[in-house]
């Protein structure tokens, strides 16, 4: 992509002086953006049990290939390296400089996920639906949002990225420090829907979440359960659904 930019210099001598002299000179010069084509898909998913390669990026500057720089973020939600093939969003970032300076990027998404059968494990990335008090009333703008990890931490214990199923991080696009996380579950009877559970925060305001009535349907792969803060209007009812993959 050529952009023209233009630079002028203004050369005004005399101010104020029965002689003014005027001095003006004018360049513009033609550059080529960086254009980032992403090999494979943009948006990936991977069973921790698999290998990932990354397949890269092509940075070109006109017809000329420039070089790439690759950066590769932590999880965004619980904040380990990729390489610990944790379930989590990872983002890879590609950019390039071309010869007068101007940078370019691209992104790949890169969801790493543990699935398990919700008999044994509620483990798994799902598909949220939030409702919030004091109607409960759905709405489209809270439906099907994009996602909620729940990861396995210990023998029986597990960490939940959004433990208010995503209303303020995803449904209204205020990001990671209002996810609601560190929300911990632990299972003392599967079957049974017998659970302990942790509450979390949310960083951008410091609230406190509890997590209650947390309900696992294997049989519909559903998990419902309600968030509540002490904050008007504060109680969410979630519903998620795992994403078979």
């Amino acid at each position: 992509m050529k952009y023209i930019y233009f630079t002028i210099c203004l050369l005004l001598v005399g101010l104020l002086t029965s002689c003014t002299e005027e001095t003006t000179a004018g360049i513009s010069r033609v550059t080529d953006f960086p254009i980032i084509t992403i090999n494979g898909d943009k948006t990936q998913f991977v069973n921790v049990s698999d290998s990932f390669v990354d397949e890269g990026a092509v940075s070109k500057e006109g017809e000329d290939e420039i070089e790439t720089i690759t950066e590769i973020s932590k999880g965004e939600y619980f904040g380990e390296a990729m390489s610990s093939k944790t379930p989590d969003k990872y983002v890879i970032s590609y950019s390039a400089i071309n010869k007068d300076g101007f940078k370019g990027n691209n992104f790949r998404t890169v969801w790493f996920y543990d699935d398990v059968n919700l008999n044994t494990s509620i483990e798994g990335i799902y598909l949220s639906d939030v409702q919030r008090a004091p109607s409960f009333t759905p709405s489209p703008a809270y439906d099907d949002l994009k996602y909620v990890i729940i990861r396995k931490t210990g023998d029986k214990t597990y960490s939940i990225s959004h433990s208010i199923g995503g209303y303020y991080s995803i449904g209204r696009g205020y990001g990671d420090d209002y996810a609601a996380k560190g929300g911990t579950i632990t299972i003392n009877d599967l079957a049974a829907n017998n659970f302990t559970l942790g509450g979390a925060k949310i960083p951008g305001w410091g609230l406190d979440i509890e997590i209650s009535e947390f309900l696992v349907d294997a049989a519909n792969n559903t998990i419902t359960y309600t968030g509540s803060g002490s904050f008007g209007n504060g109680t969410f009812k979630v519903q998620l659904k795992k994403v078979e993959f």
